[in-house]
């Protein structure tokens, strides 16, 4: 079953197609992003072969989130690089609206697992949903980020 989430959780993250044949970045960006989600995605999946206990399912999802986390910098940086002073207002605006958006998603995750965890008498998956949650959160936010690098003109 825990198995079965996890990957579940996984997947739906990962289902956010870019379509990156439809926009005119350079192959070689568009590569490394690749290189960079799949390093990270990698990583994770090492990590639980190593150790695929409830704990080794949490930290892995720890990981990844942290792993996003630097990609998120890094897009980040890059996006903002190549905006004019209006539209770097903008991002930067827009980036702290999200990180208020991720820490209350984050405390409505953990709070729902609390509920959840409670009203089902108890069970080590709940902790493993929610720490997969926050590290979705992250993730989605690097691919929003690299689907305005791909829409962006400015490159």
């Amino acid at each position: 079953m825990r198995v079965y989430l996890f990957f579940l959780l996984s997947l739906i993250c990962l289902n956010n197609d870019l379509k990156a044949q439809d926009y005119d970045w350079s192959e070689s960006k568009k590569n490394e992003f690749k290189q960079d989600t799949a390093q990270v995605e990698q990583s994770v999946r090492v990590m639980l072969d190593k150790d695929y206990s409830t704990y080794g399912m949490i930290e892995a999802s720890r990981y990844l989130e942290q792993g996003y986390d630097k990609l998120l910098n890094k897009y980040y940086k890059v996006l903002l690089n190549i905006l004019n002073d209006e539209n770097k207002e903008l991002l930067r605006m827009s980036q702290r609206n999200w990180i208020s958006l991720r820490d209350s998603e984050k405390k409505l995750i953990w709070g729902m697992k609390n509920q959840t965890y409670e009203a089902s008498g108890g069970g080590t998956i709940w902790n493993v949903i929610a720490a997969g949650a926050d590290a979705d959160i992250t993730r989605r936010r690097v691919f929003e980020l690299y689907d305005l690098l791909m829409f962006s003109t400015l490159n």
